[in-house]
């Protein structure tokens, strides 16, 4: 195989020709098609380092090439270059061997980069070329030459930053008390797809086991193996406490829909927290210093949610009115004071409502705690009412009309969608909840092909659950186009989407997870079945 030779297949001749220009002007040999058929003719008929393949192409798309190409070429790399970078498009192409994406429209930058993760640049130095990843593994970046940016995005304990090259790190932060008991660590596997609101990884700590919530979606290129072990990883979060690193399908969407932890410190003017101001950067925290009461309260107000802190040695008497002030007008908002030992204001702050007095500079230990106690996780218990006496406790079909109007059928096989606790609990009350058309066929069924058939025939798409040991993180999500039962049954086959879910522990209700791994798992099957 030849490296340095590539092909282009895209229906806009304008991306062909700007491919070549830009990648041949570096010293590779590029051949590009805007016919997807004679492309195909190409791509198995010669050996390229790689084929750039568009998504959405009359006559032959994308998916439908893949399969093609599969069948007499299973080991060219390929990259999918689209406007149409979904999740479900990512998770699809992966699995016909797809190695990455690159969004249109895009700089030569970008397209020189994205090909350099999958082949050597001809010409480049030893220092500058990229390494050729064997298939089927995904590119790794290299951790410790990857500048990430410092703006920290949180999902509960979960936080997220970008690097500069579309991909995002993933990682945690524990109390000292939770890190020290942490004894377990389960991690997704490099070329997984992950779903936002969907587990990353599950933690046992003191012999309870912890779902870890993704707070993006995209495919997992790298994992932190050690961290399980890494017990000082806990002490500096937010740089060391990573658990994988993700090729993100829509990256600064899910960036600006994730919070920051917001950190309002009012202090006087002239006062010296430099320190005090790094730690607070270095753990994540978007900090905005203040002068003035009417300055806390205006931050305060325009956050989502915020910790207050007042440097008590800045305002003498006026604290402990401040304090007041923002305990009547936010009595949600916590509020920790920085002091001194033996304050002569000491016992007034504490009459107040506030969360901490720290007493000195902070140390690590002592933020990490306190920002945890704000910001971290509320776990829940698995959600559950009690079971039916007279009327089946299992669901077998949820169908709701869309607000496209569309007619949506999920189909449960067997006894794994319970109608009074875990998913199918969330799910019937988060349908609810959005005041969808709704009607649920109770009991426990195996829906056999002419009843799939009957199913795709009366309403425009349907959904089947599954619940199948894959070895992965329980409630974690695979979705795949059709099914095995309408394989080759054109228009039926096309309307049905298969999602499987891993089970949980527990046998006799393998979907039963814990209340926010439940919800989260109901909210993306409720956004699968709502897409347009």
């Amino acid at each position: 195989m030849k490296t340095t030779n590539l092909l282009v297949v895209d229906d806009e001749n304008v991306v062909c020709e700007s491919c070549s220009r830009i990648l041949g002007g570096r010293g590779f040999s590029v051949e590009t098609s805007t016919d997807p058929r004679k492309g195909l003719e190409l791509a198995t008929a010669k050996d390229y380092g790689a084929v750039l393949l568009d998504l959405k192409m009359p006559g032959l798309d994308g998916l439908e090439f893949l399969k093609e190409l599969r069948k007499k070429q299973k080991d060219v790399r390929v990259m999918i270059i689209t406007g149409y970078s979904t999740t479900e498009n990512a998770a699809a192409c992966m699995r016909l061997g797809a190695v990455d994406f690159i969004p249109k429209p895009f700089s030569p930058d970008e397209l020189l980069e994205a090909v350099g993760r999958l082949l050597p640049v001809p010409g480049a130095t030893a220092k500058t070329a990229t390494a050729v990843v064997a298939e089927p593994a995904p590119v790794v970046e290299e951790e410790k030459a990857v500048e990430y940016s410092k703006d920290y995005r949180f999902y509960d304990e979960v936080w997220v930053q970008k690097s500069p090259y579309g991909t995002a790190r993933v990682g945690a932060t524990l109390s000292t008390h939770e890190a020290k008991r942490l004894t377990a660590l389960q991690l997704p596997r490099v070329g997984d797809i992950i779903y936002r609101g969907l587990p990353i990884a599950v933690m046992t700590i003191a012999g309870m086991s912890r779902s870890v919530l993704s707070p993006v979606s995209g495919r997992i290129t790298r994992v932190n193996d050690t961290l399980a072990s890494n017990k000082e990883a806990w002490e500096n979060p937010c740089e060391q406490a990573w658990i994988a690193l993700v090729k993100p399908t829509d990256l600064e969407a899910e960036f600006a829909a994730t919070p920051t932890r917001t950190v309002v410190l009012a202090t006087a003017e002239g006062a010296k927290l430099d320190k005090e101001l790094e730690l607070l950067t270095d753990l994540g925290c978007t900090v905005e210093t203040v002068r003035t009461a009417e300055g806390a309260l205006d931050a305060l107000k325009k956050a989502k949610k915020a910790l207050f802190v007042i440097d008590a040695g800045s305002y003498d008497g006026k604290g402990p009115e401040l304090v007041r002030a923002v305990n009547a007008g936010y009595p949600d908002v916590k509020v920790v004071v920085r002091g001194a030992q033996g304050s002569k204001h000491e016992a007034e702050y504490r009459a107040g409502k506030i969360l901490y007095f720290s007493v000195g500079p902070w140390s690590v230990p002592e933020m990490i705690d306190i920002l945890n106690s704000v910001f971290g996780p509320t776990l829940q218990p698995a959600p559950e009412i009690a079971p039916s006496r007279k009327l089946p406790n299992w669901i077998s079909k949820i169908r709701i009309i869309g607000r496209n109007g569309k007619e949506v059928n999920l189909l449960a096989s067997g006894e794994i969608l319970n109608s009074h606790r875990g998913l199918g609990l969330q799910l019937r009350d988060i349908i609810f909840a959005g005041n969808y058309p709704i009607t649920f066929t109770l009991g426990s069924k195996d829906f056999n092909v002419i009843e799939l058939i009957e199913e795709t025939d009366k309403c425009d798409r349907v959904i089947l659950l599954e619940a199948k040991d894959t070895g992965r993180i329980p409630a974690s999500a695979t979705v795949t186009a059709g099914s095995e039962m309408l394989k080759g049954m054109g228009a039926n086959e096309q309307k049905v989407q298969t999602v499987t879910v891993q089970p949980g522990p527990e046998k006799s209700a393998p979907l039963v997870y814990d209340g926010r791994t439940s919800k989260g798992l109901a909210e993306f099957l409720l956004k699968e079945m709502t897409k347009n």
